[in-house]
């Protein structure tokens, strides 16, 4: 499943390992097991709860404004990757 998230305002976290999505006073839980990618635009949140959930999972995140993808956060092998990392370590990813 592609999870688009196109309303303003919408939050993603993640409560009790799944992905919950928060709109005012709506509250809808997703499985990560479920999505496959998650498309922000539009003023949308993520929260790092989430990010960490679908890099666990190996979902993608692409977060686009206007017409094009700005940013996209994935982990080919989240595993391989956290096993290199000791706390404090850190990592850079993307165009900085």
């Amino acid at each position: 499943m592609q999870l688009v998230i196109n309303t303003p305002g919408t939050f993603v976290t993640q409560k009790d390992g799944i992905f919950r999505l928060k709109q005012e006073e709506k509250k809808f839980d997703v499985s990560p097991r479920k999505v496959e990618s998650i498309l922000l635009t539009n003023k949308a949140m993520l929260s790092t709860q989430a990010v960490n959930l679908a890099l666990g999972t190996q979902c993608r995140a692409y977060l686009f404004t206007g017409r094009k993808i700005t940013s996209s956060i994935f982990s080919p092998s989240a595993r391989e990757l956290s096993a290199g990392f000791k706390y404090g370590d850190r990592a850079l990813a993307g165009n900085w």
